[in-house]
């Protein structure tokens, strides 16, 4: 999904309180894992495909002016998941499972900081 062109996903970070529960937390990176196939996943893989399609239409054309080709991709992104042929490379990463349970011991510390300090 695109993102939206106005401030609609922008938390009013002077009123804390008001923050939706699932923006800026540390839970989609607790909550990391393996998956099948995501939204950001199929609009990645098209976003690579219709790059390189246009990479390739150029190097078949006759013109031979130079270019610039931008391509946007949706991840890094949070929900960070990933194929499994992907996540399982890094299973015995103990380090993943340390910082997970720091920063789920830390989050409600860090969201209270920030309620305090938003005065």
């Amino acid at each position: 999904m695109p993102a939206r062109p106005d401030f609609g996903w922008t938390p009013d970070w002077t009123r804390f309180e008001e923050c939706p529960g699932w923006y800026h937390t540390m839970d989609s990176v607790i909550q990391a894992g393996s998956c099948t196939r995501t939204n950001q996943i199929d609009f990645d893989d098209e976003a690579v495909f219709a790059a390189r399609q246009k990479l390739f239409d150029i190097a078949r054309g006759k013109d031979r002016r130079p270019f610039r080709l931008v391509v946007s991709m949706s991840h890094p992104h949070d929900p960070y998941v990933i194929p499994d042929s992907y996540w399982n490379r890094y299973r015995t990463a103990r380090s993943i499972c340390r910082a997970s349970r720091i920063a789920s011991s830390t989050r409600t510390r860090i969201r209270a900081g920030c309620a305090t300090s938003s005065g």
